[in-house]
């Protein structure tokens, strides 16, 4: 069915009728070209205006919701190969990478000509800091005071280079060395 509309047109009667997302329900003021406009209500409740011709060929489908559903989609798939997330935070995948790669620098990091007495010494320190989690309720970590990865020097994985403090000042010491 048609409906004349101004200048002397005709324009697809719309109404009721359903484009992707959208439901037509009522007619907006023409363009100053007479391009017919439609009010639309979405699948998600929010309510928009758009031009017939947009409706017909597909070129509008919803409000805007669907287009930020694929790029969330997509920085989503992007981002997580990278680690990060909408929002900031980690996935359990990047965060088990980052430990795996944290374990190798470590290896990397230990010299061969290491003893056996040294080699004990070192998990003497990481069993410390576990005793000292368990006696404090607060969570403790072995810290290299000169940085596997620092970025201006990388010390070695050797007894010398260990100390047991709390997590939280790990953290914050982050990747740094201060003398």
């Amino acid at each position: 069915m048609f409906i004349k509309g101004k200048l002397g047109r005709f324009a697809d009667d719309l109404l009721g009728r359903r484009f992707g997302r959208l439901v037509v329900v009522g007619r907006a003021s023409n363009l100053p070209g007479g391009h017919a406009r439609w009010r639309c209500i979405c699948d998600c409740g929010h309510k928009t205006v758009s031009m017939g011709r947009h409706l017909r060929t597909g070129r509008a489908q919803s409000c805007g919701c669907r287009a930020k559903e694929i790029a969330r989609a997509t920085a989503l798939k992007t981002f997580t190969t990278h680690g990060e997330c909408v929002g900031g935070k980690s996935t359990k995948a990047y965060q088990a990478a980052k430990c795996r790669q944290y374990q190798a620098s470590k290896l990397r990091r230990t010299p061969a000509w290491l003893t056996r007495a040294q080699l004990a010494e070192m998990e003497g320190q990481y069993h410390f800091a576990q005793v000292m989690g368990q006696i404090t309720g607060r969570q403790w970590s072995v810290d290299h005071v000169v940085p596997l990865q620092g970025r201006s020097v990388s010390g070695l994985h050797v007894p010398e280079n260990l100390q047991s403090i709390p997590a939280r000042d790990n953290s914050a010491k982050a990747n740094r060395w201060s003398e």
